[in-house]
C-alpha cells in the first residue's frame, strides 16, 4: 500500500479541486454537476476548515475505497482523507464526498471513543452507534448522488454509484445493505475490534 500527499488546503473548490487527481479533475471538468456536488459537500463539510488529502492505492479489494481521521497535528488539517487513487473516478469522487460528511460527525465520534475508552458503552453499542452516524452521511451521499448527470457508460463502470443511490431510509436495513455491498467487509465486526483496541489500550496502561 502506497500513501501519497496531495495536499493540505482549506475547503474552498478553488483549493480542493486543485488537489485531486488528473483523472478526478478531468472527470469534473466534463461533469459539470459532479463539480457542484464536490463543492456543496466541502462547504457543509468544512466551513472555516483546513482539511489533507491523500491518496492510497491497494490491489487488496477488501480494503477501504476512503476513510478519514482527525490528526490534531500542527501542520496539518483538521480532518485528513485518505483516498483510494485506483478507482474509477466517480467511485473516487462519490466515496471522497461521503468522507467528507461523514467527517461532520467528530464530536459525535469523540463521545463514542471516550465512552469505549471509559467501559461506559458496550461494545455492540458503539460499533452500531458509530454506523448510524455514517449512516447519516450515506443517506445525505445518496441525496446529492442523485443530482448527478450522468451517461450510462459513466454508470455502468462505477460501482458504489449504485451501491449508494440504493441505501435503504431506515437503520434497521442499513446493516444487512452495508454487508452485501461490501464484499470480504462486515463493517459492525470492525468497529467492535476497535472497541476492542481501545478497551485493551486502557487496560494495558
Amino acid at each position: 500500500m502506497l500513501a501519497v500527499l496531495a495536499s493540505s488546503c482549506w475547503a474552498q473548490p478553488s483549493n480542493v479541486f486543485g488537489s485531486l487527481s488528473p483523472k478526478l479533475s478531468q472527470f469534473l471538468a466534463s461533469h459539470p454537476s459532479a463539480r457542484i456536488t464536490l463543492s456543496n459537500a466541502c462547504a457543509s463539510a468544512f466551513p472555516g476548515k483546513r482539511f489533507t488529502l491523500l491518496y492510497f492505492y491497494s490491489q487488496d479489494d477488501s480494503a477501504p475505497p476512503a476513510y478519514h481521521y482527525y490528526p490534531n497535528t500542527i501542520g496539518q488539517g483538521d480532518v485528513v482523507v485518505c483516498l483510494r487513487g485506483n478507482q474509477e473516478p466517480l467511485d473516487e469522487l462519490i466515496t471522497l464526498v461521503f468522507e467528507l460528511l461523514n467527517s461532520r460527525s467528530e464530536r459525535r465520534f469523540a463521545e463514542l471513543y471516550e465512552k469505549a475508552k471509559a467501559g461506559t458503552i458496550s461494545k455492540g453499542e458503539f460499533a452500531t452507534n458509530v454506523l448510524r452516524a455514517e449512516f447519516s452521511a450515506m443517506q445525505d451521499t445518496r441525496d446529492l448522488v442523485r443530482g448527478l448527470e450522468l451517461s450510462k457508460k459513466d454508470k455502468s463502470k462505477a460501482y458504489y454509484y449504485s451501491s449508494f443511490l440504493g441505501c435503504p431510509s431506515d437503520f434497521e436495513s442499513f446493516l444487512p445493505y452495508t454487508r452485501k455491498t461490501s464484499p470480504g467487509r462486515d463493517p459492525l465486526k470492525e468497529y467492535e475490534a476497535q472497541y476492542d483496541a481501545l478497551r485493551k489500550g486502557i487496560t494495558s496502561d
